[in-house]
């Protein structure tokens, strides 16, 4: 009986462990998710203040330049970001219990 019992204890101690890291995981990407709504908001932000488009070919090209020099690096650095947000939500819901 107390072998049981010893069982039992254990048995939750492992599920208990198993679910405190599974809530750190989801809090973990809980944040990165309130990063990237953040970004979100920066960007739809920012998108709202620009100029339109040029409607001369010059005009957009040079708008485009200007993209380009000024921003080049941040969404290379933010797809990694991004990406690497995606396959931890894949690895959370790949180790998720089976009903």
């Amino acid at each position: 009986m107390n072998r049981k019992w010893d069982d039992l204890q254990g048995k939750a101690l492992d599920r208990q462990k198993e679910l405190e890291d599974a809530l750190r995981d989801a809090q973990a990407f809980a944040a990165e998710i309130q990063d990237l709504l953040h970004w979100l908001n920066d960007v739809d932000g920012a998108l709202s203040t620009t100029k339109p488009v040029g409607g001369l070919p010059e005009t957009a090209a040079e708008q485009l330049a200007r993209f380009m020099v000024s921003n080049i690096s941040e969404p290379v650095a933010l797809d990694v970001f991004y990406f690497s947000i995606l396959m931890n939500f894949i690895f959370i819901l790949g180790n998720l219990p089976r009903a």
